[in-house]
């Protein structure tokens, strides 16, 4: 038992010989912990406000996108069917023109 309870303690003078070389002489370890504790929920505050606002930021980007003046299937559908309109227009007007046009691309 005497073994035991020597190890026991020689281990808690190492811990304590640790602590007092990485914090210094004089230092408490639990004020040490207590400033830790302090500065981590002042970086999870600071943390959460930066979230905070790069999802508000977010949402107006996002909002400004969906009310833009984007155009609509509709619109495109049009523009679409009116440049096949005016590519048959010219196939039908100038075959002529189409062949040359086409032996000039081919070679």
């Amino acid at each position: 038992m005497n073994r035991l309870t020597g190890k026991v303690a020689k281990g808690v003078e190492e811990v304590r010989d640790r602590a007092t070389d990485a914090l210094g002489e004089g230092e408490s370890v639990f004020r040490a912990i207590g400033r830790l504790g302090d500065r981590i929920e002042a970086t999870e505050q600071n943390l959460d406000s930066r979230i905070a606002t790069a999802e508000e930021t977010l949402a107006e980007a996002m909002a400004a996108v969906s009310t833009g003046n984007r155009t609509t299937w509709p619109r495109r559908m049009f523009w679409l069917a009116l440049g096949i309109s005016a590519g048959v227009g010219f196939l039908v007007s100038f075959p002529d023109k189409v062949k040359e046009i086409r032996a000039k691309v081919m070679g």
